[in-house]
C-alpha cells in the first residue's frame, strides 16, 4: 500500500520515463485496487478518474498535467478535479 505522497512519486517517474497513459492508467486501477494508506473520498475520485484513461485525444489528462498532479500529491496538497 502507497501514501499519496509516494502515489504522487511513483506517478512522476511513470510520466518521467514516458510510459503511456493507458498503462499509467492501468497501473493506478491496480493502486486503487490494493487501496491507499491515507485515501479520502477526493483522493479516490482522482484514481478512479485517472484510471479511466486511454491515451485518445479525448483524454483531459496529458503528461504536464499528470506531472502537476502528482507535484500537489508530493506536496501534501488534495487535488481537486
Amino acid at each position: 500500500m502507497l501514501t499519496k505522497i509516494q502515489f504522487g512519486q511513483e506517478l512522476e517517474k511513470r510520466v518521467l520515463q514516458q510510459q503511456s497513459i493507458a498503462d499509467i492508467a492501468q497501473w493506478v486501477q491496480d493502486v486503487y485496487e490494493e487501496g491507499v494508506v491515507d485515501a479520502d473520498f477526493t483522493f479516490l475520485e482522482l484514481l478512479l478518474t485517472l484510471s479511466t484513461l486511454d491515451g485518445s485525444f479525448d483524454d483531459e489528462f496529458e503528461d504536464e498535467d499528470l506531472l502537476e498532479i502528482a507535484e500537489l500529491l508530493q506536496a501534501g496538497q488534495d487535488v481537486e478535479l
